[in-house]
């Protein structure tokens, strides 16, 4: 059981580092493609 246990906290670990850097990456890119929108419309975009 510990093994299991283990495994699966692993999992999460790597799952929330993942989300965590799909995160940034998704800032980025929001920040490269706000010179495409205007302002008002780049302002109503909410990050998470």
């Amino acid at each position: 059981m510990d093994t299991v246990t283990r495994q699966s906290a692993t999992l999460v670990e790597q799952a929330y580092a993942t989300a965590q850097s799909l995160k940034d990456q998704s800032h980025v890119l929001n920040e490269a493609v706000s010179v495409f929108l205007p302002a008002t419309k780049y302002r109503s975009l909410t990050y998470c």
